[in-house]
């Protein structure tokens, strides 16, 4: 059984592996979006831009619901019980 310490550790390593892991998503995107700047027209980028901005402000819109038809399985929080 893990005591208190290792718990900790634990935890502590599995969120520097989160942030790594959402910071390569993160560089992925701009990477992305910084190859098709190449090769989009600039007013298409900013429609796209625009739309994106106005989707980020509302709160009832679900980039992944708008990508995958649905919105995410909730995650279950851990439990003890």
């Amino acid at each position: 059984m893990l005591n208190a310490l290792d718990l900790i550790f634990l935890s502590d390593r599995k969120r520097r592996e989160t942030i790594i892991s959402l910071q390569e998503l993160s560089a992925a995107d701009e990477w992305l979006a910084k190859r098709l700047q190449e090769h989009v027209p600039k007013n298409v980028l900013r429609d796209i831009l625009i739309d994106y901005r106005v989707n980020t402000m509302d709160p009832d819109f679900s980039f992944y619901k708008a990508i995958h038809g649905e919105k995410p399985a909730p995650l279950r929080p851990l439990s003890f019980g």
